[in-house]
């Protein structure tokens, strides 16, 4: 990505959702790692998960399996409606948890608010956003360690412009897309460059190099539109915290006590429960 400085952070939309930036010094929490980065007085503070691009292919093989055409062109149909207005279609919700999480609780995936209407586009859709919108969780947290100046995204599609778009707009910031491909690569090739003599360290071998594509600004309209909907995947997540361990449990269920429920209605019993283990009060 060429990110070489303190305040550059790098976003991976690969089988994990990778997220760093550099810092010219350690910084701890409980959002994030922090380990050394690739010289003395550079520092990496990354927060990660397993939740981004492999829900994608996970939703491919079960809509599509085998048919990589059918699938190209689902990812098409995607990509149009994001260009769209967001609220000018009802999408459900998207918790891209399939392999893990950054939550401490054993959390799962979950689509909320599917309808009839809904089709195998919007479902999608569902995916791509929520991958984005766990992109935006460690973000968030990231940027308590310090000022961010540039971002750039790579992996998982990110290379066409409706999900590079979809960044910038859930971000709400400037996001840049490389022209290399495989950024990776490039990196080691870099490194190797440098410790060959052939180049004297990283940052002269990136100044040498041209690799910036395009830069996405993000849309006032879309930025508003998302930042709606990305609070409410993060109060969904929140709520299903006290269900997720419960979901997979076959041991039978404990004795409730009678006059907890007499009269009331299984729904309200529940909603009592919900508001009890969230700690508030139900309306």
């Amino acid at each position: 990505m060429g990110h070489t400085q303190p305040g550059d952070m790098s976003l991976t939309a690969g089988t994990f959702s990778i997220n760093e930036v550099f810092r010219d010094r350690p910084v701890t929490g409980e959002g994030w790692a922090c380990r050394a980065g690739y010289r003395r007085g550079l520092w990496n503070c990354m927060a990660i998960s397993p939740a981004s691009s492999s829900n994608l292919e996970w939703m491919a093989r079960l809509l599509l399996p085998g048919n990589g055409d059918a699938t190209t062109t689902l990812m098409h149909e995607v990509e149009e409606r994001l260009t769209a207005v967001r609220q000018a279609r009802t999408v459900p919700l998207f918790h891209p948890f399939l392999f893990g999480s950054p939550y401490a609780a054993p959390a799962s995936a979950s689509f909320f608010g599917v309808q009839s209407w809904h089709d195998r586009t919007d479902l999608l859709q569902a995916m791509v956003e929520g991958m984005v919108f766990n992109h935006r969780m460690h973000v968030s947290a990231l940027c308590q360690t310090g000022p961010v100046a540039r971002v750039g995204i790579s992996g998982g599609g990110s290379g066409q412009p409706a999900i590079a778009q979809l960044f910038a707009d859930v971000l709400d910031r400037p996001v840049d897309v490389s022209s290399v491909r495989e950024a990776g690569a490039l990196g080691a090739a870099l490194t190797g460059a440098v410790a060959v003599g052939m180049q004297p360290d990283l940052e002269r071998a990136v100044a040498g190099l041209n690799v910036l594509l395009r830069t996405y600004d993000p849309q006032p309209a879309q930025v508003a539109a998302y930042d709606g909907i990305y609070h409410r995947y993060v109060e969904l997540a929140q709520a299903m915290c006290p269900f997720w361990r419960a979901l997979y449990d076959t041991s039978p269920p404990a004795p409730s006590h009678p006059e907890a429920v007499s009269g009331a209605h299984p729904a309200l019993h529940l909603r009592a429960h919900h508001a009890t283990a969230m700690g508030g009060i139900p309306s």
